[in-house]
């Protein structure tokens, strides 16, 4: 098995703004571009909307990773300019303040499924929470997820507890125990990792705020997640205190997943954040596809992901790409 150190990243950069400006990638992949997919090459005319459209910013770095190892201070630039363009302000404080209250007790919400194939998670959200710390926030204001225990004990952020609602909560679809995380939090960033999903097709922002809130998840696998992954975001406790979606993308499992087989995981270096999720993890399937084509795997169309086009229904958000837009960071806005 080749370490991770000796395998370089399928994606370029001109990848990432193709797939970003959403150009079109070629007809092997069944599409007239990405460009306004909601149904499948609809060419409609984009209709008024008093809503604003729902702004996504991507970065991508080939310095970020080197020698098997996470570069701290590359990761740090890369997530501080794309809040920075993401909240259109010049400093970092002032960008994270567009998002979060001053008083907020900020829940990061992290997927730590594969922390130690992936190795990214520890320093992603390391970078993240001392991010957080120097723009004023003091480490009793936040609360990491569960498996983040070493991150819990270096910044004395407040303590986490693996504790659930005393009933069961009905999410419309189905019934469960809530994780008692979203009640002790007024804010929520949600931190997924980008995956494929063999059920849902993607794994990202919409299944990392929902399926890890409940206690038995496994019950609401059927119908590639639909219509439960919406349902259970759609909860006052959840839908009210998301303020922010930060995708990482550091290594990419883009086949296989959410299992991380070492043999399908690409070095992207990749972060992409936004407010709205549905809005993120349409970005990012449009990433993810990109990976998959350079390793002559079919893109996952978004018609598959029955989750997806639920939660859109719904309202939850916009996967429409004319209603989508994208700030593209580059390592010279650094």
């Amino acid at each position: 098995m080749r370490p991770l150190s000796d395998r370089s990243s399928s994606l370029n950069r001109r990848d990432v703004l193709r797939a970003s400006a959403g150009f079109a990638l070629g007809s092997a992949w069944g599409w007239d571009g990405l460009a306004g997919v909601v149904d499948q090459n609809d060419s409609s005319p984009l209709r008024p909307s008093s809503q604003p459209k729902s702004v996504v910013g991507i970065t991508q770095s080939s310095e970020v990773q080197g020698g098997g190892r996470i570069r701290m201070n590359v990761l740090k630039e890369m997530l501080e300019a794309v809040m920075r363009a993401l909240a259109r302000k010049k400093t970092i404080s002032e960008a994270w303040l567009s998002f979060l209250k001053a008083d907020d007790v900020i829940g990061l919400h992290v997927d730590t499924y594969g922390k130690k194939e992936l190795e990214t998670i520890g320093p992603f959200v390391r970078v993240l929470v001392q991010s957080l710390l120097s723009a004023g926030w003091k480490p009793e204001q936040i609360v990491l997820s569960d498996g983040l225990d070493d991150l819990v004990q270096e910044f004395h952020t407040k303590p986490y507890s693996l504790a659930w609602t005393d009933g069961l909560v009905d999410f419309g679809s189905g019934k469960d125990q809530l994780c008692t995380f979203v009640r002790e939090v007024t804010a929520i960033v949600n931190i997924p990792v980008l995956k494929n999903d063999n059920l849902a097709g993607l794994s990202g922002c919409l299944k990392n705020l929902s399926y890890g809130m409940v206690r038995h998840p496994a019950q609401f696998k059927e119908n590639g997640y639909a219509p439960y992954l919406a349902d259970i975001t759609l909860l006052p406790e959840i839908h009210d205190k998301l303020r922010l979606n930060v995708v990482n993308g550091l290594r990419v499992v883009y086949d296989g997943g959410p299992l991380v087989d070492s043999f399908k995981l690409d070095q992207a270096g990749l972060l992409v954040a936004g407010t709205d999720p549905l809005a993120v993890d349409r970005i990012s399937l449009d990433l993810l596809n990109v990976i998959r084509e350079k390793n002559t795997l079919p893109a996952i169309e978004l018609q598959s992901i029955l989750s997806l086009l639920d939660a859109s229904q719904k309202g939850l958000g916009t996967i429409d790409l004319r209603r989508i837009e994208r700030r593209t960071v580059t390592e010279a806005d650094y």
